[in-house]
Formats: C-alpha cells, sequence, structure tokens
C-alpha cells in the first residue's frame, strides 16, 4: 500500500523490556496538532535483541508482524492493535501519527 503523510503528529520514542507489552487498543483520531488519519511504528532494535513484542492489526483477516531492525509499518488510525509481552530483552521503537 502507499502513504503520503502531510505531518506527523506527537512522534514518541517507546521502550519495552521483559513483562511489558501494549494491550488490544485504538488509537484516538484528534490529537493536540489536528484529526490524524494514520498511525506508525518503526522498529529501532535489532529483533535478535529482544523476544516477544509482535505487533498484531485487527485487519480483516488480522496480522502478527515482527517488523526488522528500520522496518515501518503504517496503518489506519482506528485499527484494533496490540504489542505482546516482551518476554525477555529490550525492544525501542517510534511509533507516531499522521
Amino acid at each position: 500500500m502507499y502513504a503520503s503523510p502531510r505531518k506527523l503528529h506527537s512522534l514518541n520514542f517507546s521502550r519495552a523490556s521483559s513483562g511489558n507489552g501494549y494491550g488490544l487498543h485504538w488509537d484516538s483520531p484528534f490529537m493536540s496538532l489536528g484529526r490524524t488519519e494514520l498511525a506508525f511504528t518503526l522498529l529501532l532494535s535489532d529483533p535478535e535483541d529482544f523476544e516477544g513484542g509482535e505487533l498484531f492489526l485487527n485487519f480483516s483477516p488480522s496480522i502478527k508482524i515482527k517488523l526488522k531492525a528500520g522496518q515501518v509499518i503504517i496503518y489506519p488510525f482506528n485499527v484494533l492493535n496490540e504489542v505482546s509481552e516482551v518476554l525477555s530483552g529490550e525492544m525501542i521503537v517510534s511509533i507516531g501519527w499522521d
């Protein structure tokens, strides 16, 4: 698919270590800088540095993905998503919205 974001809202960095994950949720369309349509996740860690931490996107059909370092996935803000628990090591990602 193709995306052409106009501007980024609330660029964040997140570190998840053993026992951490992000439960099933969907992102709000309203950000401090305006309305958003897209969300993204960029993996900054080497996937060999941690176990677990897969991204689940509740599309039809749903997908579960473990990105490679430097890979980004862009998806609609209103897709239910979840990051599975990191079982060992540490995962660092950048997340943001358009």
